[in-house]
């Protein structure tokens, strides 16, 4: 954990998600780092405090699960909460992740309000572990971190009513986007070398950036 500032590494093989995941968590009062494939987690892990992961469960090389299980056999990061990120709808999958040491998961595309509120409550458990298990008070930056999630979270602005009608778009547009990736993912099942059926792969994660960028940006309070 740190003893500074708090930091949150997001990885993600998808540089588009890292950074619309970067703003909201920014809009939120928290310091980033970014990693774009298991290995470099890892290597980030071992060199830069952090105080908790958002990782991806599908990634190339190595997956999010694997990279789970290095980080909960690393000593020194063993302990650092970790929330997945899956757009997987078999929930088998992230049950496996769970059992390896995963603290919680968010389905993609990302709801921002529901990002930070999996980010506390994640926060809120771990800390209070550590510090039963120490048999002292919670660490500052964690403390600090719980306590900017919880503004965030409960503070009434005048961007609340444009946060719940994006949340009911996002809820709206989901089982769409989920019923097209499956049918996209059926069609290369078929056509493997199809080019428009990767196309619309392409575009339909697009999209998904776009969205749960867009979620973000409500997030953030007018200067």
């Amino acid at each position: 954990m740190t003893k500074g500032k708090t930091q949150i590494l997001v990885c993600d093989d998808d540089k588009d998600v890292c950074a619309a995941l970067q703003s909201v968590l920014e809009c939120a009062g928290l310091e980033v780092v970014q990693a774009h494939d298991g290995a470099q987690a890892l290597d980030l892990l071992t060199r830069t405090p952090v105080d908790l992961v958002v990782l991806d469960l599908m990634m190339p090389g190595m997956t999010g699960a694997e990279t789970l299980v290095r980080i909960r056999k690393t000593q020194g990061i063993k302990d650092i909460p970790v929330v997945i990120l899956t757009a997987v709808d078999d929930l088998s999958v992230v049950s496996q992740c769970m059992r390896a040491g995963a603290n919680d998961y968010v389905v993609k595309p990302v709801q921002s309000s529901l990002l930070i509120n999996v980010l506390r409550k994640v926060l809120e458990t771990s800390g209070r572990g550590a510090a039963a298990a120490a048999g002292s008070t919670e660490p500052t930056s964690r403390a600090d971190l719980v306590q900017k999630l919880r503004a965030i979270t409960n503070e009434p602005t005048e961007l609340d009513g444009i946060v719940r009608e994006l949340d009911h778009l996002l809820k709206t547009v989901q089982p769409t986007l989920a019923a097209l990736r499956k049918r996209i993912i059926a069609s290369l099942e078929k056509a493997p070398a199809a080019r428009p059926g990767h196309e619309l792969a392409v575009k339909l994660g697009e999209l998904e950036a776009l969205l749960a960028e867009v979620a973000g940006m409500t997030r953030c309070k007018p200067s």
